[in-house]
């Protein structure tokens, strides 16, 4: 494990910065007065973090206290770590100013020498007790938001979050990005209205109404700007990880930011959700995806928690179940479109071409998936022995196709469905280009099972870190 560096004594006085007269050892003894406190005898870390930083400070060593070097020194992170995902260092070091702030209050109110840890830096500061009459300010509690300084943004928050309560429209989620958006340039300081941001804009691209090209950079954005201004808003490691997933197709990196997410926030059952869809079911782990999802369901029973596991199903060829969760979502958000679509995947593989037409009547569901009556056709076509007639439909896809419009999915789907490897390969690998979303499965969808044994098909899986 690696040690902190040997301190100078204090005879090497023109080394250590500190105040005039005070000796390091004095700033010694404040230190272990500090580690001796409950506080800090229940944290090692913490106390590490602490020694630490103070004896890299008489060292004269203060650039060495950055959040590269501290994650691999003091939180043994190893030379892969990369602070930009995993936000431990600057989580323990608002948790180290506290611990600090709380002891200067209590136990070491009489203490003559004072250590303490301006925020947004690693390096502590020392003085005499003396030299300010003022304590410090006990620190504000971890887990709680910035203060929403004007009103205004406040009221817009709330409006916009009561659009998103679940799974919400089109015409929701764009006015609930739209009041996020206003919230945010009123208080741009304010860590939800930028949270919020993202989460509106994942939203935009699964309901067929933005590109992934437009929506999930700008995800992407908020939540980092969200995470810089609480690192331990669990949310925002939550639409990061999302975003890496279906944007970046980075994988791991997903993963570690909801395991982390899961450490900073127990409770979120959202995280669950985001890790059997973002992370367990692209990675073929769909025995567990849908476990994760049951117990989100018995925890919270939102639709877009039963939407979830109905898509599971169908991925587990499990059609009635698939069937079954897609109408209990319809039942609570009549409007969610893409329940809609999954019902009709899930009718059409159960056989029952009535039931999935009628899945598919429904306001807006043209709009969302412009190309979607010549698919539906198509295969009707070639399941009634018409192929000439499905492939005719196929080539009107193809040459009605707009980039960041329509999915070209479908059209990849309803070559597959027509023995036409290439094309349907082609039409995978433009939607890969697109960013769409639900290429993630790609090795779980049925819709792709005659493409498996193609190397083309292999390349892409492989391309994607599938």
């Amino acid at each position: 494990m690696p040690q902190p560096m040997p301190s100078r004594n204090a005879g090497d006085a023109q080394q250590v910065h500190v105040p005039s007269g005070i000796p390091a050892a004095e700033i010694r003894r404040a230190m272990r007065q500090i580690l001796e406190a409950p506080a800090f005898q229940k944290s090692k870390r913490l106390a590490r973090f602490l020694t630490f930083a103070v004896e890299r400070t008489l060292a004269g060593e203060e650039a060495a206290l950055k959040e590269m070097v501290l994650g691999v020194e003091v939180f043994d992170r190893g030379p892969a770590f990369d602070p930009r995902v995993d936000p431990i260092v600057r989580i323990d070091a608002r948790r180290l100013r506290a611990r600090v702030t709380e002891y200067y209050q209590a136990d070491g109110a009489d203490d003559p020498v004072v250590i303490e840890f301006e925020p947004g830096s690693y390096v502590p500061k020392f003085r005499l007790a003396g030299e300010s009459h003022a304590r410090p300010a006990l620190h504000q509690p971890i887990h709680a938001p910035k203060p929403i300084r004007k009103v205004l943004a406040l009221d817009m928050l709330r409006r916009a979050r009561r659009e998103m309560l679940d799974v919400p429209t089109v015409e929701g989620v764009f006015k609930a990005l739209q009041l996020f958006q206003r919230a945010a340039e009123t208080n741009p300081d304010h860590a939800l209205a930028h949270l919020g941001i993202g989460m509106a804009s994942m939203w935009t691209p699964v309901l067929g109404c933005e590109s992934p090209h437009a929506a999930l950079p700008r995800a992407k954005r908020a939540a980092q700007r969200a995470i810089e201004l609480d690192p331990v808003l669990s949310e925002a490691h939550v639409v990061l990880a999302m975003v890496s997933a279906t944007y970046d197709h980075d994988f791991g990196a997903a993963n570690t930011m909801l395991l982390l997410a899961g450490r900073l926030n127990p409770k979120a059952v959202v995280v669950h959700q985001a890790r059997a869809t973002m992370y367990l079911a692209p990675m073929g782990r769909l025995a567990e995806a849908a476990e994760c999802l049951e117990a989100a369901l018995r925890s919270e029973p939102l639709a877009r928690f039963r939407f979830s596991l109905g898509w599971i199903r169908y991925l587990q060829r499990d059609w009635s179940a698939a069937a079954d969760q897609m109408r209990e979502t319809l039942r609570a958000a009549p409007e969610f479109l893409p329940a809609r679509y999954f019902l009709s995947l899930a009718c059409e593989r159960l056989g029952q071409a009535e039931l999935a037409k009628d899945a598919l009547d429904a306001n807006g569901m043209r709009a969302a998936y412009p190309l979607l009556a010549d698919r539906v056709l198509a295969l009707q076509h070639l399941r009634e022995g018409r192929r000439e007639a499905a492939l005719a439909l196929a080539r009107n896809m193809e040459a009605a196709y707009t980039a960041g419009s329509n999915d070209p999915l479908q059209i990849a789907e309803v070559y597959a469905a027509l023995g036409e490897a290439g094309s349907a390969i082609e039409w995978l690998n433009r939607a890969y280009e697109d960013r769409r979303a639900w290429l993630v499965y790609l090795n779980s969808d049925p819709a792709y099972d005659t493409l498996r044994d193609d190397a083309r098909f292999r390349t892409l899986a492989a391309r994607m870190g599938l």
